[in-house]
């Protein structure tokens, strides 16, 4: 979940990130528009 990457985030590089997370952020920015 978003909160378990953020508790981890010292632990993970953003190379490593699932593509879920880019989903999430481009669902995210469509929002704010």
């Amino acid at each position: 979940t978003i909160t378990d990457i953020a508790s981890n985030d010292n632990e993970l590089e953003i190379d490593e990130f699932p593509e879920e997370i880019e989903s999430l952020d481009d669902f995210i920015s469509k929002r704010e528009n």
